[in-house]
């Protein structure tokens, strides 16, 4: 295959330079699509435990008329607010990280950036509910590495400078 030469006023990128979803920067991309699966997956293990967790406590199972009368409850009731809270924040971030992925797929400019603000907000909220619940389940030091790791790779990486132009 011929490589072809090129034009007056068009500079020449070294290979390690070519914009595309190739090596590193496509295993790291892989990431950005598992990760609604992934908040999916938590969000609906929550609801199940919250589902056990009504059940036994009122001895109803979590329904949508329970879920009236938790509405209810909110401003009296902080177990309440938290439910819905946490419910919240998890279809947030679903929907941001559906959001995400059409910055991927369009090459913008602003997705690096974008990605790097949301993994840093899901290692805060980690910290913060390892402070707060004193449960060491959200934050692993493996999963911790792992979002820096993460991170650093979308922040410094050429490839990745030269392929999100739009």
């Amino acid at each position: 295959m011929m490589q072809e030469e090129p034009t007056a006023g068009q500079p020449e990128v070294p290979p390690e330079y070519v914009p595309g979803i190739t090596g590193w920067l496509a295993f790291f991309s892989l990431v950005v699509w598992v990760m609604p699966l992934l908040l999916s997956f938590y969000l609906i293990r929550a609801w199940i435990e919250s589902s056990r967790e009504v059940q036994t406590s009122i001895g109803r199972p979590l329904n949508f008329s329970v879920v009236y009368l938790l509405l209810q409850q909110v401003p009296n009731n902080w177990d309440a607010a938290l439910f819905f809270a946490y419910i919240g924040m998890q279809v947030a971030l679903i929907g941001v990280s559906i959001w995400l992925i059409t910055q991927w797929r369009r090459r913008m400019r602003q997705f690096p950036r974008n990605w790097i603000i949301f993994q840093v907000g899901l290692l805060v909220i980690a910290i913060i509910v390892l402070v707060v619940e004193n449960d060491p389940q959200p934050l692993r030091p493996r999963g911790a590495i792992l979002s820096v790791v993460n991170i650093l790779f979308w922040w410094r990486s050429s490839r990745v400078a030269a392929t999100f132009t739009q």
